[in-house]
């Protein structure tokens, strides 16, 4: 158990171990052979649960023994081992078989009794992980559950005891509830941090105000922040970020552009602020949506470009990297960077990579304009690139 609690944990952090997959297999097999002797107890059968889910093997038998033991005695069902339950079952990264859909649907049908013992954290968190599920779409019953109403009015009169965290929760509900579920409690929720950001904004931390925004984006058109909303979080963001330390970190900027593009809501103060901010972190860097936004506004980026060129990060740059140079000097105004662009385009032909899923990745993100097409047209035909794509030579 132990060891595969590690595993989970060095893949939820990134980390690389030396483990093989077989090796992996043998402790999974094992721990099948101590189910199957009915060696765990619940706690540790939802702990198993929950990792072998993370780490995408297959739950089927240890799901079946939980169901089995909370079908046998329900008062084993607290409010830790349903979020642990739901939340395994709602991972994105792989498919739910039926058997964990019937669990998940055993375990949100006997949330009821636990309602009235349960923080506001705990009852979010399942808000989110029911919502996730989208059990309106899958067997076994095909419906929106109930409890997703109770938890929904349980939340609307939580409002004064509910922290940043159990905020995103709710968000992320609305991501994946069906349309028709009522948005009161979506609605009620902008009011209150919308307003807590005009009246008492030095209890919101910055990194909350960048996740509400992409959360809201993350929802349907009909339920975003309207351009007045937008512009009041804007405001507020832009108000700290040559002061506050969060936003001393070139990520965190260019993650701040990224949902300004997303929200396609202009607000001239905030890229002018972002850029002040980068040009007096006096960093050599280079960021595709950064540059791009900051050029849209018509601020000169030629310093920042200038500065990164001439640094010794920029004589060994990566194809990725040498795409989106080139994405950046095709749009700059002016003959500054112009010929630079030659030598660019012909180092991208002679790369062995491949280099038409890496533009096509950079349109993905905005970063196709038409040289960049021009360039691809003549990927197409450059017969070092066709042959590492398994394409034929046309000459």
């Amino acid at each position: 158990m132990d060891f595969v609690f590690w595993l989970r944990r060095c893949k939820v952090t990134k980390l690389k171990t030396n483990i093989s997959e077989e090796n992996v297999e043998k402790v999974v097999q094992k721990i099948k052979e101590y189910i199957q002797s009915n060696s765990y107890k619940l706690p540790n059968l939802v702990n198993l649960f929950y990792d072998m889910s993370f780490l995408n093997k297959n739950t089927n038998e240890i799901g079946n023994q939980i169901l089995k033991e909370l079908r046998s005695n329900i008062k084993q069902l607290t409010p830790l081992v349903a979020i642990q339950i739901l939340q395994a079952c709602a991972l994105r990264e792989r498919p739910l078989t039926v058997r964990s859909y019937t669990l998940a649907d055993f375990v949100q049908r006997n949330l009821f009794h636990l309602r009235k013992v349960m923080s506001v954290d705990e009852k979010s968190a399942l808000f989110k992980y029911i919502a996730a599920l989208e059990l309106n779409l899958n067997p076994p019953r095909y419906d929106i559950p109930h409890v997703l109403y109770q938890l929904r009015n349980d939340l609307n009169d939580s409002f004064d005891r509910m922290n940043e965290s159990s905020v995103l929760n709710i968000l992320d509900a609305y991501r994946d509830l069906p349309i028709e579920f009522p948005s009161d409690l979506l609605n009620n929720l902008k009011e209150v941090v919308i307003t807590t950001i005009q009246s008492n904004s030095e209890n919101i931390k910055s990194y909350f105000l960048i996740l509400f925004l992409e959360k809201f984006n993350n929802l349907r058109k009909s339920k975003r922040l309207n351009e007045q909303e937008t512009e009041i979080v804007y405001e507020e963001i832009a108000r700290r970020i040559m002061t506050d330390e969060y936003f001393g970190k070139i990520k965190n900027l260019e993650k701040v552009i990224e949902i300004y593009e997303d929200t396609e809501i202009p607000y001239q103060t905030l890229v002018e602020k972002v850029h002040a901010k980068v040009t007096s972190l006096g960093l050599n860097f280079f960021s595709l949506p950064m540059y791009q936004a900051f050029i849209k506004a018509g601020i000169d980026v030629a310093p920042l470009l200038e500065s990164f060129l001439n640094s010794d990060f920029a004589k060994d740059l990566g194809i990725v990297y040498l795409c989106r140079l080139y994405t950046i000097i095709t749009i700059i105004p002016g003959d500054k960077f112009k010929a630079r662009l030659e030598p660019l385009r012909a180092k991208l032909l002679s790369s062995n990579e491949n280099i038409i899923k890496t533009i096509q990745t950079l349109g993905a993100k905005g970063g196709i304009n038409p040289q960049i097409e021009d360039l691809l047209l003549d990927v197409s035909h450059y017969p070092l690139c066709t042959k590492s794509l398994g394409m034929q030579d046309p000459g």
